[in-house]
């Protein structure tokens, strides 16, 4: 009786243990607990063995298995395994955990991968550098990651050899052995001396944008021209030290590969004097600029192709690898991102509010507002007038916000607020809405391209940057190269982008559901690379100008934003339009998963096919602007916002309405594969979106214990709190008031 006892109870276990992404609805705490109840580490084995057992659900068990030597091992050994965009995409997380919670079989595999690809190692090298500065403090931790950096150095200095002790052994008589074996020893010191040029040239890059800041701001673009000239120079020079290493006609950057199957164009070859622009904050100027980028391996197979004139290799003493370096750049960026943080408008509130009573409603806290003496105020966007997608100085972090709980809040919607119920005859005025909700991939056809209007009286963006891209690649020594990519990146020193990079993978994620179900949500990812804890590298979105810098155009113009949609996109207004909604739906859910706050017009783009793209996520998950209640929204939707979707009783609003629920579900089935992200980098961190963050609450977002029509009116309940909510249009009114931000 007891033995049969048992076996039900070994067999409940065992169905309890989750094998599909889809059953995936535990945190890797509860995991973790079911395994050791299950007390059969075979059934454990034979779920890492299935052939249903994903990348994803390998991280889950890998987290849950941390502190199980034998699991732990044997999942460490899958990775090898796992497809190289994956692997690649979760190297931030590998490498966090080997900061915070040590783990050899990790560091080992790390190490390997460094071995693999110099890109890869510098990719690990930077994401160690930027998660183990709070290691500081503790000196026999940071000695060991000390010991870890270096044989990651070692590992891939010795990737060079391509052959083991017992090969040289083998063939000690072999001559083209041997010559072979010479060349790659002599490889291995090339190796350790790119190191160091690499090393010198990306803190010039970064160390730029501080530089900047003490040039005056008409002559900060001939500048930066004049150093964009000297970073070419370095390139050049290198050539000239080893023209039979591909690695040594460029830097490395680690950019993600386009494909599981391509390699990466991450080998920056030339940085292009077009596009390059300058961005002013208070305490530095990140700048904008724009370079080639091939494979490297590519570059290995036509190493002859390219030949570079005497001209081309200059002898400037001042390049990028020969300027000096200051000992304590970390340091003083480190107080800038402090200097940013403090740096804020809203002080000037918060400090009113503590010396009076509490505001009664939101028309007299806006008279308060008004009162202030705000006469000074920053410039809504960034001084250079080309598109720019850089927000506003981050405000300071003084308390989280005083979520109100949701179902509570809508409560207090009366009757009459409640979304409409679209009759047939509403929804039958566009045919075209019963297609909406096909595959991406379906759509292909007949969704084209909106041409940018050069000709146009309207035109906020100005040259299409495709135009641009063509253009230099015509230019481009490297045109014949399959590789070959034209970026845009901006460089950020004085910055913390740890955070930003959180949930940028996030949104990467979510961006793969979406895909994978063929639900047509727009979503924008753009690469964040993090070089340090104060400094990085990000990609810039492109063919994009703010909502502030839109509205302020809109402004001379007279015109609203319907009314601009309509006579910019003229006859392809439908697709402008539609593009609009499906990413109004994307970043809606997005803010309301993640909590994203500082939602003001700096921080959100539009671009020339009418998609609005969110940027600047430095309140997120669990911390806010202030404690004043702003943004008390699950997202933002304003009266141009429903404008441009022919307001409620419309096709385009039915269709808003069903991509929100159909992506929300979509996430919900897939929740694991976010939680997992967010669980890796809350464990012993600093980062400021973890200061308050409770997990329980940020998993009860995803309504996993809810039923399919109670998620559907759950949806529309966060829709109808978010139309035209007066939190929202009192912070843009206070974005306006304090940084002439538009609205």
């Amino acid at each position: 009786m007891i033995i049969l006892i048992t076996n039900k109870e070994f067999m409940n276990n065992q169905q309890q243990l989750p094998k599909t992404l889809q059953e995936l609805d535990i945190d890797t705490k509860e995991l973790s607990k079911r395994i050791k109840a299950l007390q059969n580490w075979k059934a454990v084995l034979s779920i890492f063995q299935s052939e249903i057992f994903t990348p994803e659900i390998l991280i889950h068990y890998f987290m849950a298995t941390f502190n199980e030597a034998g699991p732990h091992q044997y999942l460490t050994n899958r990775l090898y395994h796992m497809p190289k965009k994956f692997i690649e995409y979760y190297i931030p997380q590998f490498v966090y955990m080997v900061v915070k919670n040590g783990s050899q079989s990790m560091e080992t595999f790390l190490e390997s991968l460094s071995s693999l690809s110099i890109s890869n190692y510098f990719k690990i090298l930077w994401c160690l550098i930027a998660y183990s500065q709070d290691e500081k403090k503790n000196s026999k931790t940071y000695s060991k990651l000390e010991a870890f950096q270096r044989r990651l150095e070692k590992q891939m200095i010795n990737g060079a050899l391509t052959v083991n002790n017992e090969q040289i052994e083998q063939n000690k008589d072999n001559q083209l052995f041997q010559e072979k074996l010479m060349k790659q020893c002599i490889e291995k010191e090339f190796r350790s001396y790119y190191m160091i040029f690499h090393d010198r040239f990306i803190i010039q890059m970064i160390q730029l944008s501080l530089i900047l800041k003490s040039i005056e701001t008409q002559n900060r673009k001939n500048f930066l021209l004049s150093q964009i000239q000297k970073g070419n120079s370095a390139i050049n020079r290198m050539i000239k030290m080893n023209k039979e290493l591909a690695y040594y006609r460029g830097i490395i950057i680690p950019f993600e590969r386009d494909h599981e199957m391509t390699e990466a164009s991450n080998l920056m070859v030339h940085i292009c004097e077009e596009g390059a622009a300058c961005f002013n904050t208070k305490t530095r100027v990140p700048y904008r600029i724009v370079i080639e980028t091939i494979s490297i391996n590519e570059q290995q197979e036509k190493i002859d192709s390219i030949i570079l004139s005497e001209n081309d290799i200059l002898n400037d003493t001042e390049d990028f690898i020969q300027m000096d370096v200051p000992n304590n750049l970390e340091e003083k960026m480190k107080q800038l991102t402090h200097e940013k943080q403090q740096d804020i408008a809203f002080n000037q509130l918060i400090k009113y509010d503590s010396q009076s009573s509490s505001f009664k409603d939101f028309d007299d806290l806006n008279n308060q507002i008004l009162s202030l003496n705000l006469t000074k105020r920053r410039s809504s966007s960034w001084s250079d007038t080309e598109n720019s997608q850089i927000s506003e100085e981050r405000q300071e972090i003084i308390s989280p916000q005083k979520s109100k709980d949701l179902e509570d809040g809508l409560s207090q919607v009366s009757s009459d607020q409640q979304l409409p119920t679209l009759s047939v005859s509403v929804i039958e005025q566009d045919l075209q809405i019963s297609d909406l909700l096909q595959s991406p991939k379906q759509q292909t056809q007949s969704v084209s391209y909106i041409q940018n209007k050069t000709n146009s009286k309207l035109n906020p963006w100005g040259e299409d940057w495709q135009d641009k891209f063509q253009r230099i690649k015509q230019q481009s020594i490297f045109k014949n190269f399959d590789s070959l990519r034209i970026r845009v990146i901006m460089v950020k020193g004085g910055d913390d982008l740890r955070q930003e990079l959180l949930i940028m993978q996030v949104i990467q994620k979510m961006n793969e559901i979406f895909r994978s179900a063929q639900l047509n949500l727009y979503l924008k990812p753009y690469e964040i690379i993090v070089v340090s804890e104060n400094s990085g590298i990000l990609e810039f979105v492109q063919n994009t100008i703010s909502m502030d810098g839109l509205k302020k155009y809109l402004v001379k113009q007279k015109l609203t934003m319907l009314q601009f949609y309509k006579q910019y996109f003229d006859s392809e207004f439908y697709q402008a339009q539609k593009n609009f909604v499906e990413s109004l739906a994307g970043y809606s859910l997005l803010c309301y998963i993640l909590q994203i706050k500082d939602r003001h017009n700096g921080n959100i783009l539009v671009d020339n096919q009418g998609h609005i793209i969110h940027i600047d996520f430095g309140f997120a998950l669990s911390i806010s602007p202030g404690n004043a209640g702003f943004e008390s929204a699950p997202f933002k939707m304003t009266k141009d916002y429903l404008e441009i979707m022919d307001n409620k009783n419309s096709s385009m609003f039915e269709y808003f309405r069903r991509l929100m629920f159909s992506g929300f579900m979509e996430i919900r089935k897939y929740c694991a594969s976010i939680f997992q992200i967010i669980e890796i980098m809350m464990e012993k961190s600093n980062f400021n979106c973890f200061r308050f963050f409770e997990f329980t609450e940020f998993k009860s977002r995803f309504l996993l214990n809810k039923t399919e029509l109670e998620c559907r009116q759950k949806i529309d309940k966060l829709i109808q709190m978010s139309i035209e909510d007066s939190h929202t249009k009192l912070y843009d009114q206070f974005q306006y008031l304090t940084n002439g931000i538009y609205h």
